[in-house]
Formats: structure tokens, C-alpha cells, sequence
């Protein structure tokens, strides 16, 4: 009964924004990873020693804004929570740097210990308060090691580590985002959200997936609770669609609706593969799944047509059309998914074709593309299928949906679909200018000074036998206004950052 009061106390007390506002003074903030891990590190040791090991910091940084802490709610709830319910993170004296318990996260010992499992594999590419160091491996031979990173304060952030029992006790807020929400390039959406492929060859993972949603779709299909839209042209493929709408019982906060999309690929045009002339089985090549998860908000997976978990969609399928131009336009979930459903409430509307063209204007085909005579049992099941109105459903899942957003965010689902979309964008879109540079180890400066601020941060390296200083050629090129890639960034930023911390206590 204590642990069910704290948790609800935590979230009356923080109401999310309820961290974030109202504050006596000026809250203290984080510019560095450094400053970070000293607010997260006096937070820690605030705490009892039995709950330290289950503590886990997130810290929005100093460019950041409430609506951060809005966005990683949200990103927590939707894929790293395990909870049947909304949770919320608990309060600290800054109120942009966000305590989890994961406790609270993943009630259950079972559920606990994947969860942290879990959370140890973000150690691998953490890039902000760990480091790549080259260490001895088997048989002599040189490989990379990951390391708590100096230049966070060797002392604290070992001590943060320590105590917590974890190699990740704090991350970026972006950066975390970017890896709980996608599944491509080292994404590990499914990794946190549980979806898994099946290791019994008599289950694909698409049964497996719904199956752990309490939902059976053939079942589903016998007991005639499956409904069916077809579309001449998806809004979002510009292809023949055909969507399965059908409910699990996983859907303790709404209805546990699930929706499934059968899309073709271009140049798909056997007959056979058209879902308007095959309105019982149709040969597709990818689907996408939304699902209600136990707390309210969505869960998406992909497949083929052969029920395997994809981890994108073919891109002769679909393709993420909100991600600009020069970069490749995979679409993936789940951060594809809420971007582009998230305008919508979580479901995209569309208009039944079948069912207008059902209204007595013309007979319906049978099966492989030829018009027949429909036997009775046929006929029963098309009218099943696609005669209902599936407004009225996909509004009320609208409405669940819009309800568990919001207590996870305090906003409505199309702005916080936006904001996650936003820091998303900025954080793998954007390049990193040398005044970006600047801002991420600590120094604001305008966009004129930031090359000559970088000169000073980092100056020559010793030279080295041959008398030539050697300088990493991504911090180079930012010192000479060469805008570099994010992922470019990543790679050195622990050797920008202990080198601007040196050359910071190197200054009289």
C-alpha cells in the first residue's frame, strides 16, 4: 500500500509540468554532462540506500524546455514502461533533470530484471557520459571498451554508477529519445517495448505479437468480430490498402483496438495482389500494426507477409515522407508511426471504399480477380466485414488514446506528437555547427565566435614523433566552420569534452 501511495503521490505531486514550474528561486540548471551528473549525484545520495540501485536520471539540457520533459514522459510511458498505468518520474531540485524509478517502471521482479537488462544495452552507444577507450582483448588484440567518460567528472560519475549499480545512470533527454522510439541504427524500440520474434516454428512473430495483446486474429475472424476497410488509394502509399480492425484484451485503459494495415509494393499489379478484387484474402508484402498497450498509449511493429518482424518498411512499400531532403526516408516505427499519426489523434482517417461501392452500385469480385456468383457464406462474410462504419471505432480509440497521453504529458496527442517529432529531427537531422559545439560543451556563443571559441577549447595537440600534431578530422573541421553529422559528433564528443574540460582548468 506505501509503494501504491508514493507512486500516485509522485504523480499528483509532479502533474509532469508540476516539476517543471512553481519552483522557489532560480532552479538550478546543467550546461554540461559534468554539471548533470553532480545534480543527479545529490539526488542520489538523498535517497535511501535501498532505492539507489533502481535510479535512473534523464537530463533535458540547458537548451532544452519544459515541453521536454512533456516529450521524454511520453517516450518513457509508450516504451520503456512496463506499468499497467501512466506513471511519472519523481521530483529533484532541478527541473530539467528527470528521476526514474524503475521500480515504479517495471513492477515485478521478472519485469525489473528485463527492464534493467534493458537499459545496460543503451551503455554500448551512449555517447554524452560514456567513452570508447581502446582496451587489451583476447589473445592480446586491441578493441574498443566503453567507459564512464572523464570528462563528467571521474569521481561523481563513477560514484552515480556505483551506487546505482549501472554502467547508464543518467542520459540525454534527445539522445534517449532517438534510441527508445526507433529501431534502425541501433534503435531499440522493440528491444524496450517487448516485441519480440517468436522461437516456436509453429508461430510467427505477428501471432506471437498479438498474442501477448490477448488478441487471436483468426479467432477473432470465427467469432465475427473483425472489421475490414479497403482503399483504391492509401493516403499515405499511394497504393491499394486494405485495414483490419480487431480488439485484444490488453486494453485496460480503452478498447484495445488493433489495426492492422496490408500495404503492396509498387509495380505489385497481379490481380491477385489487389485487395479491392480479392476482398477476402489478397496477397500483400508488408503490414503495420497498432495496438493499445495496457497503459493506453500505442504500440507499433511491423511484419512482411509472412509474419516476420521487420524493423522498416520495404521502400518500394512506403516511405516516411516527413523526414527532409537529403536524408533516406526509411520509415520505421515507432517514431515514424507518431509522426505521422499523431496529426490524427494515433489513427489516420480514411474512407471504406468498399462499403460506398457495397451500397448497390455494383456486385462485388470474388476471389482471384474474377467476378462470380457468391455462395451464400460468402456473401454473409463480406457484409461482415466491410458493410460497418469504422469511424465510430477509431473514434473512440481516438478518444483512449487521447487520454493516456495526455495524463502522461499534460497535452494533447497532436502536440506532443509534434514536440517528440521536433526533438527527434533536431537531434538526428540537424547538423552540429561549431556553434552547436560550443553550446553542447558549455559555452554560448554566437555563430561568428564559435570557431575561434573551439580554437581555444581545443588547442594543438603535442606533436608526435614526426613532429606533426594530430587532430581528429571531425573537430577540425568544426574549429575551420565545417558544420559535421550528429552521428560524426557522437563519436568524439567525449574527446571534445575532456579536452575543453582540460583546457578549462588550464586558463588562469
Amino acid at each position: 500500500m506505501q509503494r501504491v501511495i508514493e507512486t500516485l503521490r509522485a504523480g499528483i505531486a509532479v502533474a509532469l509540468v508540476g516539476s517543471a514550474i512553481g519552483w522557489a528561486g532560480e532552479p538550478p540548471l546543467a550546461a554540461t554532462p559534468r554539471e548533470a551528473v553532480a545534480l543527479a549525484l545529490a539526488d542520489q545520495n538523498a535517497a535511501p540506500a535501498e532505492a539507489q540501485p533502481f535510479l535512473r536520471y534523464v537530463w533535458i539540457p540547458a537548451w532544452g524546455d519544459v515541453d521536454w520533459i512533456r516529450a521524454v514522459n511520453f517516450g518513457v510511458n509508450a516504451a520503456v514502461s512496463q506499468n499497467s498505468v501512466i506513471v511519472y518520474p519523481g521530483r529533484t531540485a532541478s527541473p530539467f533533470l528527470v528521476r526514474w524509478d524503475l521500480r515504479i517502471l517495471a513492477p515485478g521482479e521478472a519485469p525489473r530484471r528485463r527492464l534493467v537488462a534493458n537499459w545496460e544495452r543503451l551503455a554500448a552507444t551512449e555517447p554524452y557520459f560514456h567513452a570508447n577507450r581502446a582496451g587489451s582483448g583476447a589473445a592480446g588484440r586491441t578493441q574498443a571498451a566503453i567507459v564512464l567518460a572523464e570528462h563528467a567528472g571521474a569521481g561523481a560519475i563513477a560514484q552515480l554508477a556505483g551506487q546505482g549499480a549501472t554502467l547508464v545512470p543518467i542520459v540525454r533527454a534527445d539522445w534517449l529519445l532517438a534510441k527508445i522510439l526507433t529501431t534502425l541504427d541501433g534503435g531499440l524500440y522493440y528491444t524496450f517495448a517487448g516485441v519480440e520474434a517468436s522461437v516456436d516454428p509453429k508461430q510467427t512473430d505477428q501471432q506471437k505479437f498479438l498474442a501477448a495483446l490477448g488478441a487471436d486474429e483468426e479467432r477473432s475472424k470465427q467469432l465475427h468480430g473483425a472489421q475490414r476497410a479497403a482503399l483504391f488509394r492509401s493516403a499515405v502509399t499511394g497504393k491499394p490498402r486494405r485495414i483490419d480492425v480487431f480488439h485484444g484484451i490488453a486494453g485496460r485503459a480503452g478498447t484495445g483496438l488493433i489495426a492492422v494495415t496490408h500495404d503492396i509494393g509498387d509495380g505489385d499489379l497481379d490481380p491477385t495482389q489487389d485487395p479491392l478484387r480479392n476482398l477476402l484474402r489478397f496477397l500483400d508484402k508488408a503490414r503495420e500494426v497498432i495496438a493499445e498497450r495496457p497503459n493506453g498509449t500505442h504500440l507499433f511493429a511491423l511484419f512482411n507477409n509472412f509474419g516476420k518482424l521487420q524493423q522498416s518498411v520495404p521502400d518500394d512499400v512506403a516511405a516516411d515522407h516527413t523526414i527532409p531532403a537529403p536524408h533516406s526516408r526509411r520509415l520505421q516505427p515507432a517514431i515514424s508511426c507518431i509522426r505521422c499519426h499523431g496529426a490524427d489523434d494515433g489513427f489516420k482517417p480514411f474512407t471504406n471504399d468498399v462499403g460506398r461501392l457495397l451500397g448497390g452500385r455494383l456486385d462485388v469480385f470474388g476471389e482471384g480477380a474474377q467476378i462470380s456468383r457468391l455462395v451464400d457464406e460468402e456473401v454473409a462474410r463480406l457484409a461482415e466485414f466491410y458493410a460497418d462504419d469504422l469511424a465510430k471505432p477509431l473514434r473512440r480509440a481516438r478518444d483512449d488514446y487521447e487520454t493516456a497521453v495526455f495524463r502522461s504529458a499534460r497535452a494533447h496527442v497532436k502536440d506532443v506528437s509534434a514536440k517528440v517529432a521536433g526533438i527527434y529531427a533536431g537531434y538526428a537531422f540537424d547538423q552540429v555547427t561549431p556553434a552547436v559545439a560550443c553550446l553542447e560543451l558549455g559555452q554560448e556563443v554566437d555563430a561568428a565566435a564559435a570557431p575561434a571559441t573551439l580554437e581555444r577549447l581545443w588547442p594543438p595537440l603535442a606533436a608526435d614523433e614526426t613532429g606533426l600534431a594530430p587532430e581528429d578530422p571531425m573537430l577540425a573541421a568544426l574549429k575551420a566552420a565545417i558544420p559535421i553529422n550528429r552521428s560524426q559528433w557522437e563519436l568524439v564528443y567525449a574527446d571534445a569534452a575532456l579536452r575543453a574540460a582540460i583546457a578549462g582548468e588550464a586558463r588562469p
